[in-house]
């Protein structure tokens, strides 16, 4: 576990997993998406959202933890399959740059890694961002855009990118059950056409995963299927 410097209480990083799903009805995990925890001194549990908002820089110390994290989940589990997250700005960082190439350069790691890419931020003019995606693509890391809402940039970037995967942020799911199915149309036929996979996020009942199921989505992911956990599911 590796200490966070932060003003004020001091924060270790602690790694939760959370199941990624087949929308199909035997509900198969087929992934496990390695999620950031900040552990207070007293054992509480923090998500870093609300910290990464009042600190961008945070942002890539916990990136550099959870990829710690996934290197040593990928070398011990043979057969298990990892779903990690890194910012915009992340990418371009020369310590993260040097530990996704090391994991990358077993193609038996790589070829059970999912990269998410988060919402925070714009790539960048150079495009060295997305060489970098590209590249680790070519070593066979999948990757993934996160938390896609169906904003002009989102379409930009599914464009630039072209991802293996797109998951659509929970707003989505939450709009498409009450009704409103445009942003849930629009980015899985966006997706279709790139030849992506869609996972809807924030599945918290088996009557919207069953929904969601029927109309497209590919993978789920949710309270439903399992809480963020410590424990990573022995392969």
């Amino acid at each position: 576990m590796t200490d966070i410097v932060l003003p004020g209480p001091a924060l270790s990083f602690q790694p939760v997993f959370q199941p990624i799903v087949t929308a199909r009805a035997s509900h198969q995990a087929i992934r496990y998406e390695l999620l950031a925890r900040l552990r207070l001194d007293d054992g509480t549990l923090l998500a870093p959202g609300p910290l990464l908002d009042q600190t961008s820089s945070l942002e890539v110390e916990i990136d550099l933890c959870a990829l710690g994290a996934a290197t040593v989940v990928l070398g011990e589990q043979n057969t298990s399959r990892l779903s990690l997250n890194a910012g915009k700005q992340t990418l371009l960082d020369p310590q993260w740059i040097d530990g996704i190439d090391a994991l990358a350069a077993h193609p038996s790691r790589a070829n059970r890694l999912m990269l998410e890419v988060t919402e925070r931020g714009r790539f960048s003019a150079s495009g060295d961002d997305l060489a970098q995606l590209a590249r680790l693509r070519r070593a066979g890391v999948t990757i993934a855009l996160d938390d896609l809402s169906g904003r002009e940039e989102d379409f930009e970037d599914l464009l630039a990118v072209r991802p293996d995967v797109v998951k659509l942020d929970r707003s989505v799911g939450l709009m498409a059950l009450e009704g409103h199915v445009d942003a849930l149309d629009d980015l899985v036929t966006a997706a279709d056409d790139i030849g992506a996979l869609t996972v809807m996020e924030g599945m918290e009942t088996e009557a919207a995963a069953l929904w969601f199921g029927a109309v497209g989505v590919d993978l789920l992911q949710g309270y439903f299927f399992g809480r963020p956990s410590p424990d990573f599911p022995i392969a």
